[in-house]
């Protein structure tokens, strides 16, 4: 619709630019309410960034193991 109605002039831009906003918000909406929970409990935040960072550092150190081996270091 909005690419045939812009297109010749059937919509102007700022109704163009509304609908955009429109489907915009209503896409991001579950983000929004996801965040909201979130920051509703910043401890299971903190745990879930803890989590990922020692899971990152068990592959960071596994990986420079790897590479001391392939290189010959101790």
């Amino acid at each position: 619709m909005v690419n045939v109605e812009c297109r010749r002039a059937g919509i102007g831009c700022v109704d163009c630019k509304r609908l955009l906003a429109k489907n915009l918000n209503h896409e991001l909406e579950p983000f929004r309410q996801r965040r909201s929970d979130l920051a509703k409990s910043p401890d299971t935040i903190f745990d879930v960034l803890n989590e990922g960072g020692r899971r990152a550092r068990d592959i960071a150190e596994a990986t420079m193991r790897d590479v001391r081996q392939a290189i010959g270091l101790p």
